[in-house]
């Protein structure tokens, strides 16, 4: 079968008279293939699975593969070991293509320049990473599987008939998407934890992206001139999620002349530069949901006085606090040892006011 490929198996029982004719089906790996009550096989990825179909303790299987006829691999081997593949080129022009994370039990983790650069048709485009290679060292733009040798040539390879795209693993680095101003969805499953600044620059008909619980870093400007990106927004705040958690980060405040700013529950991320230059805000608490502070979210802050800070917190990026003259005081909702624990950056307290971090069992002074 071929991914979202769907077929009916049948079951036949004997005797015909056979008291008990209910079949049970089941699936051994949902993941690759699943089906349903009455016996509808759906494809989801590649791989394999085993359905069994059972009656009054009698049982018979069928093993289904799922494969992606679509595409052209290339073994990578280390001492004739076949440890990984590279998709290098695509047999079809299909509107729907999905490279797959693993390829015969193996994991993909490079995609060669101009990969998918025939794609004059497509529409949907599913990829375990951005760029070359899984490891991203290097041609981190989403252009490169089309062709293009620079972000700057995102636009000029990426087929304008694309709308929506899914990555499913990888980070996405600086710049990765400038330009794509054509695409309208994207969604980054879990596994994604970082996306870097501009990431998103110019992509002027963006109007949903959906960001993982996994995600850690958000970096300046990711989203600059999306002008039709939705966000969602809770008090003074725009923030983006996904369907069960609609605020996992706070991307930005709504105006930098807030005076002050309730912080959703269940946001986990302050994006960098969220804060910036919000010269009239007093107080902040962050919920205890928050684990990552990003670099510069609070950045000249001058009037910011008070910050309540739960034990939840994991990282505290470069320069954060930086300029926030008149803090006095850092309320931590957990004990000396885990305030120390905390990942803190460059310079993330530089030019602030004497403040004391207020943990549950003594005080620190900076």
């Amino acid at each position: 079968m071929e991914v979202d490929e769907e077929i009916t198996l049948n079951a036949s029982i004997k005797p015909e008279n056979a008291s008990d004719k209910t079949v049970n089906w089941a699936s051994s790996k949902p993941e690759f293939a699943t089906v349903d009550k009455n016996g509808k096989v759906t494809a989801v990825k590649e791989g394999a699975t085993v359905i069994t179909a059972t009656v009054d303790g009698k049982s018979a299987v069928c093993i289904i593969t799922v494969v992606i006829k679509d595409l052209i691999y290339s073994e990578i081997k280390e001492n004739d070991d076949v440890v990984a593949y590279s998709v290098t080129g695509t047999e079809s022009n299909k509107k729907s293509i999905v490279i797959p994370s693993e390829h015969n039990g193996k994991p993909v983790t490079s995609i060669a320049k101009g990969a998918r650069k025939n794609c004059t048709q497509l529409t949907n485009l599913t990829i375990p990473f951005v760029g070359a290679s899984i490891d991203g060292t290097e041609n981190t733009h989403f252009g490169y599987i089309f062709g293009a040798s620079s972000y700057a040539y995102n636009n000029d390879n990426v087929p304008s008939t694309l709308k929506n795209v899914v990555i499913t693993g990888g980070k996405i680095d600086s710049r990765a998407f400038e330009g794509c101003g054509d695409i309208t969805n994207i969604t980054l499953q879990n596994g994604v934890t970082d996306i870097g600044s501009l990431a998103f620059e110019n992509c002027s008909n963006l109007e949903n992206i959906t960001l993982p619980d996994t995600i850690t870093s958000i970096s300046s400007e990711a989203f600059k001139t999306c002008l039709k990106l939705q966000y969602n927004e809770y008090d003074n705040a725009q923030y983006l999620g996904n369907e069960i958690n609609p605020y996992v980060a706070l991307i930005k405040v709504k105006s930098q002349d807030i005076p002050n700013c309730k912080i959703k529950e269940d946001t986990k991320v302050i994006a960098e530069y969220a804060f910036f230059n919000c010269r009239h805000l007093l107080n902040i608490v962050l919920p205890d949901s928050v684990t990552d502070i990003c670099a510069y979210a609070f950045y000249r802050c001058n009037a910011l006085e008070t910050a309540t800070i739960y034990s939840g917190i994991k990282n505290i990026g470069n320069n954060a606090f930086n300029g926030c003259g008149d803090l006095n005081s850092i309320k931590f909702e957990g004990k000396t040892a885990q305030w120390n624990a905390v990942n803190k950056g460059t310079d993330w307290d530089f030019e602030t006011g004497n403040y004391t971090v207020k943990c549950n069992d003594g005080n620190i002074n900076k």
